[in-house]
């Protein structure tokens, strides 16, 4: 006759005291062994360790990556438009003026990244989590809430550096443009 077996999973505030809930449970008359599996519980952090080092690795390569393509992309598009800007600045216009269609240009592309990329995190959460739609409120309130968060970031990182370089630019004069 095979024994009976009870199965149980340890809620992450009693991590700490499994030892003594293993010791409790071998008390008992009617339990003849305790097998628990040690080894995740104790390399766990050492593995996360690991992860958000490579994450933060990568995540500063693509920032890296980013900010290189938003300025190169701006140098071309000024070089490419660099008679009518040198037109306009000779015509009295401002800064301000010129930069305009670039700054709407970046907002417009900030709101198709920050578009893409919260339907790529949506898909990946959809997916990781087993198609199952967010049950606990405070979860969704919060995953959406960041998500949004990633959107408002895509505008304002788009804006900002374009308005930076805009200013970089336009500052000097046409002829002191380097490429």
């Amino acid at each position: 006759m095979l024994p009976n077996i009870i199965q149980f999973s340890l809620k992450e505030g009693y991590f700490a005291e499994y030892e003594s809930l293993i010791q409790e449970i071998e008390q008992n008359d009617f339990v003849t062994r305790v097998f628990f599996e040690e080894a995740p519980t104790k390399n766990l952090a050492g593995k996360t360790y690991s992860i958000e080092i490579i994450l933060l690795v990568l995540v500063i390569f693509f920032i890296f990556v980013v900010i290189t393509l938003i300025k190169n992309t701006l140098k071309l598009l000024f070089l490419s438009n660099k008679e009518s800007i040198r037109t306009m600045q000779m015509t009295g216009a401002t800064i301000g003026y010129i930069s305009k269609p670039y700054l709407r240009q970046a907002v417009k592309n900030g709101l198709m990244s920050g578009i893409i990329a919260v339907v790529s995190l949506v898909v990946t959460i959809y997916w990781w989590s087993g198609y199952a739609v967010f049950s606990d409120q405070v979860l969704a309130i919060s995953v959406y809430s960041c998500l949004l968060i990633v959107l408002i970031i895509g505008v304002l990182l788009s804006w900002l550096s374009t308005r930076n370089s805009v200013k970089k630019y336009l500052s000097q004069p046409v002829e002191e443009w380097e490429w």
